[in-house]
């Protein structure tokens, strides 16, 4: 769908700039990518950001503003949460094989950590591969 989508973008630079058929492909995937990425990056730190906003500022958080039902939950909730904690600890000692799945599933996540970098860098290389042979792909 890369290939499909910057098609024309690799053509006007074959046509403007009169660049090759692969150093366009070439530039094109390469801009895509960055642009992707980029704009990845931007949409992460605004959402964190405003994230940070909603919860440490006062105007859109008010604790008084809330359902005194709701109040009432969490004021219970921060009451019995030490009572919980010391109850999962005599569990967690007393019982190591409940705790195996998560860590087994914490060791997966992180063995998949190379795989993901694997295809971010794959990306721009199947993206350039596509503009580049793409009259021969159409033809199949």
């Amino acid at each position: 769908m890369l290939g499909w989508v910057t098609t024309p973008l690799c053509r006007l630079l074959e046509k403007r700039l009169h660049l090759s058929h692969k150093r366009a492909a070439l530039c094109t995937a390469v801009a895509v990518y960055t642009v992707s990425l980029v704009l990845l990056a931007l949409l992460f730190t605004r959402l964190i950001r405003e994230s940070a906003a909603f919860f440490a500022s006062g105007r859109y958080f008010r604790y008084e503003a809330l359902a005194p039902a709701v109040r009432s939950f969490l004021e219970r909730t921060w009451q019995e949460l030490p009572q919980w904690i010391s109850a999962a600890q005599k569990n967690f000692s007393g019982n190591m094989g409940a705790a195996m799945p998560a860590l087994q599933g914490t060791v997966k996540a992180i063995l998949l950590l190379p795989a993901v970098f694997l295809t971010l860098t794959l990306i721009p290389v199947f993206a350039y591969l596509t503009l580049l042979y793409r009259e021969n792909l159409l033809s199949l």
